[in-house]
């Protein structure tokens, strides 16, 4: 009973989570959002950033203070979204999922920023999306991960529609790769779904899934700005 019910899940939670996808993929909206949250967060610490570029000029402990401040609210946002969304059967799940996957884009697309990456670049957008799929091991550091992500990216951003290209390598990479996040998310959120226990489990799985995307959104962005020739300092983990 409960494989049935997993395979059920996994397929609707499936489709919703390529619709939540593509819908990343194609709409530059976020990564905009994501940039002005980033530079907000400078002015609050009393920094004034001219832009995102400018932030290559500070001693990487600044971004590194910023970014963990980022990732607490991300994970506290996730862990409230999981409960609001708690709703008994995989139907509450299809809900549940792209939420969790675009607040999760929102938080690396803060975090990029905090450290001098401008989503706004096509490239940088594609680079953010592939850090989703960074909690599935067998993808993690796949060569061909980011580059079917620019292709697919590109074309929906010009315009191609999804049913022009769901049957070329690139579009049946990305169903595959849904799927694959549909089965990563329903193992670890079906017990959700078991009335009496289900909200509170929904909120920590959002948190945990959240924190991990967090802290390998920290860990990438600020590798890259580091080689990048930002100035260096001790990272001070709070």
């Amino acid at each position: 009973m409960r494989d049935d019910r997993q395979s059920e899940a996994v397929g609707i939670v499936g489709d919703a989570v390529l619709r939540a996808i593509l819908n990343l993929v194609a709409d530059l909206s976020l990564t905009q959002l994501s940039r002005g949250a980033a530079l907000k967060r400078y002015r609050q610490d009393g920094i004034e950033i001219s832009g995102i570029s400018a932030i290559r000029d500070l001693d990487v402990r600044v971004p590194d203070r910023i970014v963990r401040r980022v990732c607490r609210r991300w994970i506290s946002i996730a862990g409230a979204t999981g409960v609001a969304t708690s709703v008994t059967g995989p139907v509450g799940l299809a809900a549940d999922v792209p939420t969790l996957l675009v607040n999760n884009l929102l938080a690396i697309g803060e975090i990029a920023g905090v450290y001098g990456f401008d989503l706004a670049d096509p490239d940088e957008h594609a680079y953010a999306v592939a850090l989703l799929f960074a909690q599935r091991s067998e993808r993690r550091g796949q060569p061909h991960l980011l580059d079917r992500l620019q292709e697919v990216a590109r074309e929906l951003q010009d315009g191609v529609s999804w049913e022009d290209i769901r049957d070329e390598k690139a579009g049946r990479w990305l169903r595959n790769a849904a799927r694959d996040m549909a089965w990563y998310l329903v193992k670890r959120k079906l017990a959700q779904i078991i009335p009496g226990i289900g909200v509170l489990v929904a909120g920590g799985v959002n948190a945990q899934f959240t924190a991990r995307t967090c802290r390998e959104a920290r860990k990438v962005y600020r590798q890259r700005f580091v080689e990048e020739e930002g100035p260096v300092g001790e990272e001070v983990v709070a």
